[in-house]
């Protein structure tokens, strides 16, 4: 299972149990190897502040918590370039969680997140840039975590 390490708390928000972050925001496309397939999503430990305006005091204080850990699984369904036909199709506009290009990220791709599992008790790691593979210790530990459906 790939690993894909995300800011905080944008990382905490998609394990939300109500209307969870369903589109990660990426200046990269994902590989079509991983459409379709589960990936683990770190917590990395840098916090984005433009996350905040979408949480709570409470919800701030768990997201600090969740830094440097791995706290679920999420299904990637696909991925498009914003601005995209499949925007239309995937309601876009609509959605709170869709970055758009500007003049800072001239090209930004959705990628489409479905069936959110968050572990009971997160799993500390270190992470990396890009998809990343776990190392044995990690792969083990989320093999046998108890996921939260």
């Amino acid at each position: 299972m790939k690993i894909l390490s995300v800011r905080p708390p944008w990382s905490s928000l998609m394990f939300r149990p109500v209307a969870p972050k369903d589109i990660e925001n990426r200046v990269w496309a994902a590989p079509s190897a991983i459409i379709g397939e589960r990936i683990a999503i770190h917590s990395a430990l840098k916090l984005d502040p433009a996350g905040l305006p979408f949480t709570d005091e409470t919800f701030q204080i768990r997201a600090s918590n969740d830094r440097g850990h791995v706290l679920g699984t999420v299904t990637v369904t696909g991925c498009h370039e914003a601005g995209s036909r499949s925007c239309t199709w995937h309601s876009c506009a609509e959605n709170p969680w869709a970055m758009w290009p500007d003049a800072e990220h001239p090209v930004i791709f959705h990628w489409e997140l479905e069936h959110p599992h968050a572990l009971v008790t997160p799993i500390k790691a270190r992470g990396a840039l890009g998809l990343w593979n776990p190392d044995e210790r990690l792969a083990h530990l989320l093999d046998l975590g108890d996921v939260k459906l």
